[in-house]
């Protein structure tokens, strides 16, 4: 009996050893490759502070959050709109990153449509290029937590001021 038994763990191994490795090249191949998002359009950061225009100051848009959010354009350029994130503390929460949607995040979960930003890394000053189809309706900013599956604090920004609406530029 115990014969048997190791003749047939004998082949049981010789066929595992084959297909295992086979199984998992199957696998490989018939993965979906990874998205790739869209060319961001190359802006110069690394201007200092007096090259911006402030469109808008908002000391206390986020509720839960002590973060100080700025929308500026660039001097040389002005059809960017680039929104600057202050937080005055830390987070507190690891892996934060920040979308733009134009609809409200519902249960901890950010909206499909939401659109990436970036990253928010410790107490330091962030900027992001807003997308420009955000500049005429109003917004949904929201902070999630990658580690945490979760959104820490969403603000709601009204519509940008333009040339048609009354506002100036």
């Amino acid at each position: 009996m115990i014969q048997s038994l190791r003749h047939r763990h004998r082949l049981t191994i010789m066929m595992l050893t084959v297909l295992l490795p086979l199984i998992f090249v199957c696998g490989l191949l018939a993965r979906k490759a990874a998205p790739v998002s869209a060319r961001l359009p190359v802006i110069r950061l690394d201007q200092s502070p007096g090259q911006f225009v402030v469109i808008r100051d908002e000391p206390a848009l986020w509720k839960d959050q002590s973060i100080k959010t700025r929308l500026l354009k660039p001097g040389n350029d002005a059809t960017k709109v680039l929104l600057e994130l202050t937080p005055l503390r830390d987070p507190g929460e690891p892996d934060v990153l920040v979308y733009v949607s134009e609809e409200k995040p519902a249960d901890d979960r950010v909206a499909d449509r939401a659109l990436l930003l970036g990253s928010l890394n410790g107490a330091h000053p962030v900027r992001f290029v807003m997308p420009d189809k955000f500049a005429a309706s109003t917004i949904h900013l929201i902070l999630y937590s990658l580690a945490h599956h979760k959104v820490i604090a969403t603000a709601e920004l009204s519509p940008l001021p333009t040339r048609t609406n009354g506002g100036r530029l």
